[in-house]
């Protein structure tokens, strides 16, 4: 327990909110676990303190007057002495565009307000590991790089190496399915090879059903419990070397399925929805089974010159929406 409180003297976290109760409250919560904490009210000071001395993880409030998280989260992405820095956002806003705005700009997690303390604790200890993890692989590819060595043991580890660090940048660290950011840059790749082919592009978005109930009710373990398994159920479903799983944002997952019409997807998005309630994970307070559900949405299409993969989001997420409308649990197709 001593040796794990001393690892953490040395984890530096930033706290950035307006309001000086949460900054206390949360504050005083860290230091008691033993990290230095350094807090501040304004984005520009943040800014401006993570690059003079960068910390290894900032807790960002969305809501500032003089500059929004989202921005500072952008500029700090911006900056190479700040980007690889994680950044969890800390906010009232519970609207799932405003969760998925916090990921577009390079957040990490996304914790609501009123929060529990016990929560911050698990999800502040989760970033900084993988944070940890991937200054030590950096570190070693250095010392590597900096070997002057002809051994094909060297260039092999390196090679390891260099693949994890991508996979740690191409994963969510809590459903170690792909995430949002790998998602969009793949789904843009496949658009333009696809449009060039004049092949079909299918995508899937699947929503756990009352998941915010889910939470409220079980807490957020079981709730991060519940988003590994459906993940990984997804997961098991798609076959395809070229498809892609990945986590959207919040309770939503998104599968990319190249050259695969809107038809053959919805068999496969079928087999997911199966899946999912074949894992009977009790959600007793959901208002459509005793289990957990998924509604699913799915868009084909054929890219064309002039279009954009923002048709193929806009498609799926909307027939996601009239799944959920239709009753939760079931399959809407568009396209």
């Amino acid at each position: 327990m001593n040796q794990h409180r001393q690892k953490k003297r040395h984890q530096t976290i930033l706290i950035v909110d307006d309001t000086p109760a949460n900054l206390r409250l949360v504050s005083s919560v860290l230091t008691n676990q033993g990290y230095i904490v350094r807090c501040l009210t304004s984005g520009k000071m943040a800014l401006a303190s993570a690059k003079a001395d960068p910390p290894d993880l900032i807790l960002l409030d969305v809501n500032m007057p003089d500059m929004s998280g989202y921005d500072v989260c952008r500029k700090l992405k911006s900056e190479p002495p700040t980007a690889n820095i994680p950044v969890i956002f800390i906010s009232a806003l519970d609207e799932v565009l405003d969760r998925i705005q916090g990921f577009v700009v390079g957040g990490a997690d996304y914790i609501l307000k009123p929060f529990q303390i016990a929560e911050v604790l698990a999800r502040v200890e989760a970033q900084l590991s993988l944070y940890q993890a991937q200054k030590q692989l950096q570190a070693r590819n250095t010392q590597l790089q900096n070997q002057v060595s002809t051994q094909a043991s060297v260039a092999e580890e390196l090679q390891r190496n260099n693949q994890k660090l991508l996979e740690l940048a191409r994963l969510d660290s809590l459903t170690q399915v792909s995430n949002r950011r790998y998602f969009d840059a793949y789904l843009r790749m496949q658009w333009q090879e696809l449009g060039e082919q004049q092949q079909p592009l299918s995508l899937i978005m699947c929503g756990v059903d009352f998941f915010k109930e889910l939470n409220e009710y079980y807490g957020y373990y079981e709730g991060d419990n519940c988003l590994q398994k459906v993940a990984a159920a997804i997961q098991s479903v798609v076959d395809n070397p070229h498809a892609l799983v990945a986590r959207y944002g919040g309770a939503e997952f998104a599968v990319i399925l190249p050259n695969a019409d809107a038809d053959n997807a919805v068999y496969l998005a079928e087999l997911m929805r199966m899946h999912v309630n074949e894992l009977k994970l009790v959600h007793e307070s959901s208002s459509v089974s005793k289990y957990v559900t998924i509604s699913v949405g799915v868009m084909g299409f054929v890219p064309v010159p002039g279009a954009t993969p923002a048709i193929m989001i806009t498609g799926a997420s909307y027939a996601l929406e009239e799944a959920k409308f239709a009753g939760h649990n079931c399959i809407y197709k568009v396209g």
